[in-house]
């Protein structure tokens, strides 16, 4: 199982995005209000290549204002080692 985590300073993004990844019966998905306790939940761990907020770790760049199917081909493209960048 991969795992993911969502950091992003506001609960209500992370609820929303946690939702829809949720819906995958393949991701386990975690939450970090900042970069430091992103860091920190991290460290020690091997968390997947997701990493949310307005990026996806190095593998691309998605805008909180994308839709729920272009944050779902972000995740899916993340967690195979490739790069996503919407139109």
């Amino acid at each position: 199982m991969t795992q993911i985590l969502i950091a992003d300073d506001h609960e209500i993004m992370r609820r929303g995005v946690r939702s829809v990844l949720e819906s995958r019966r393949d991701v386990d998905v975690c939450e970090a209000e900042n970069g430091v306790e992103a860091v920190q939940k991290n460290e020690g761990n091997e968390t997947g290549p997701g990493y949310f907020g307005c990026l996806i770790g190095v593998s691309g760049y998605i805008s909180k204002s994308e839709d729920i199917p272009s944050l779902l081909k972000a995740v899916e493209a993340a967690l195979h080692n490739q790069t996503y960048f919407p139109s």
